[in-house]
């Protein structure tokens, strides 16, 4: 690492945009779901210090090191304190269909925006969606995480392209309104305005 990266690693503008990647990710790794000793990882430094939010995956930190074999080995601690987020079968298999679900209608979405003279769309995620679309395994069932890395290894998809995928995953595991955080802030809200309507009646 040079010293210009390691420069903007302590500035504002980098903690703002970290901030952001773990806002979306609801902060929870984007591979294991698992919410401690969360990192920023960067897919591409091809917009460095001018990241897209598609250039950043939050990864907890056992995570980040399978990613990074350069990366130093965490503490004993954090690997002990490492705690995936496991689905049960049929919760796997459910965000499996709406990760392929998803993935087609992304596919569509760009297929039409191309044949009605729309400039094709250079996003990696864009390109992922496309590359598995037209791949045979692609169309065949598929109910757990297992299954869906093995159809990206037998696409060819690159490390970036795997961890955008790896990103929706995570985004298909949290599609249930009960677990979105906006919803759970809302029903707090809603629980709160109740207990004071009982508070009041009680007080009169």
């Amino acid at each position: 690492m040079n010293q210009d990266y390691l420069n903007y690693l302590s500035s504002p503008e980098w903690a703002q945009r970290r901030e952001q990647a773990l806002w979306h990710a609801q902060r929870h790794c984007q591979l294991c779901n698992s919410n401690s000793h969360l990192d920023v990882h960067h897919r591409t430094y091809k917009h460095f210090k001018h990241e897209d939010p598609e250039d950043l995956t939050v990864l907890c930190r056992v995570c980040h090191t399978k990613m990074h074999d350069r990366l130093p080995r965490p503490p004993d601690h954090e690997l002990t304190n490492h705690r995936p987020i496991k689905l049960t079968p049929t919760d796997e298999r459910e965000a499996a269909a709406r990760l392929i679900d998803r993935i087609n209608r992304l596919a569509r979405y760009e297929t039409n925006r191309v044949a009605h003279g729309k400039r094709p769309n250079k996003k990696t995620r864009t390109t992922v969606c496309l590359l598995l679309n037209e791949h045979p395994r692609w169309k065949t069932p598929m109910a757990s995480w297992g299954d869906i890395m093995a159809c990206l290894r037998e696409a060819g998809l690159t490390k970036s392209q795997v961890c955008c995928v790896a990103g929706l995953w995570s985004a298909a595991c949290r599609r249930d309104p009960k677990t979105s955080l906006r919803v759970r802030i809302a029903q707090q809200e809603g629980n709160l305005r109740a207990l004071q309507k009982k508070l009041q009646k009680q007080t009169q």
